[in-house]
């Protein structure tokens, strides 16, 4: 069943791709950065790390988001609006739950921008202590 919908999701961006190069107006999705990287860093005491990305959408048609991706279930994103008017912006928020040891999270975004149809977003830290608690 899920790999029908893959074949499906696969399919109508190429459809809707094509038609957008032959009409001349297309999405363009640009982030604000590809990879976040918190260095290294204590343990927060919640236990979550947080952040932000800016989707721009720099084409000239509405960039329509169709599906966000994580790696993992300790990697949770919440996107408010999934269509982006030309030259607006929309922010995804990310927060992924850690533990001590390394870390690298991908995220990715499935849209109907014709040249860059999957964007992918990568969170890196090294998490070696638990806080400092005073």
């Amino acid at each position: 069943m899920r790999n029908q919908f893959v074949i499906i999701l696969v399919y109508s961006i190429l459809l809707l791709s094509v038609e957008a190069q032959q009409s001349g107006k297309a999405p363009q999705i640009n982030l604000s950065q590809n990879i976040f990287d918190w260095g290294v860093t204590e343990l927060p005491s919640d236990g979550k790390l947080n952040s932000t990305i800016e989707i721009r959408n720099t084409g000239n048609d509405t960039l329509r988001i169709y599906e966000i991706q994580t790696d993992c279930g300790c990697t949770v994103i919440s996107l408010d609006n999934h269509s982006i008017p030309p030259d607006s912006m929309e922010v995804l928020k990310v927060e992924i739950n850690v533990s001590i040891g390394k870390i690298e999270k991908t995220v990715t975004i499935l849209s109907n921008d014709p040249r860059s149809p999957n964007a992918f977003l990568m969170f890196i830290a090294e998490i070696n202590s638990l806080p400092n608690i005073r």
